[in-house]
């Protein structure tokens, strides 16, 4: 029953914030969630100095977080410009997600780590390319774009340790 709330009052917030905003729904659920899975992103990539093994690894990951913080800012930025609401704290979900890293240990966490990034990055890029084609507002054509360009650095990032790291075990 509680997940079911919390559902309906997330769904109102996204069609409230897209109502008061000048960006379509899509848009607006877009750059929610881009914030959600940076803030989660930072969270777990913060865990990396004392739970990776390897030194690609926790170097990847803090790279990765300070690039999420930046695109929380960014993001922050849009929300205020555009009027949307972002979420105040994690939800129940990624709170859950983060519990499971932090009892990640080692090789464990490096292969989670990596393979979790590998997949959200492919999702992410998919998406913001969907949101650079399609947007017809110009502070959100501007952002994606460059959001564009980190996210193929991340992977290049990201394939490169994976390639390192397997060599290693």
């Amino acid at each position: 029953m509680k997940k079911l709330i919390a559902g309906i009052l997330a769904m109102l917030l996204t069609i409230t914030a897209a109502a008061q905003s000048s960006l379509t729904k899509k848009e607006t659920r877009t750059l929610i969630k881009t914030y959600e899975i940076s803030t989660l992103a930072v969270k777990i990539g913060e865990l990396a100095p004392t739970h990776a093994w390897a030194m690609e690894t926790k170097a990847a990951a803090l790279r990765l977080a300070e690039d999420y913080k930046k695109v929380k800012e960014q993001v922050e930025a849009l929300a205020s410009k555009k009027s949307i609401t972002l979420p105040a704290s994690m939800s129940e979900k990624e709170m859950k997600i983060l519990a499971w890293f932090e009892k990640k240990q080692g090789k464990e966490f490096d292969k989670a780590y990596l393979k979790g990034s590998v997949k959200v990055n492919k999702g992410g890029r998919c998406k913001i390319k969907k949101l650079y084609k399609h947007t017809d507002d110009s502070d959100l054509k501007d952002w994606s774009g460059k959001l564009l360009s980190t996210l193929e650095m991340h992977r290049t990032l990201l394939n490169q340790t994976c390639e390192t790291v397997k060599k290693m075990k």
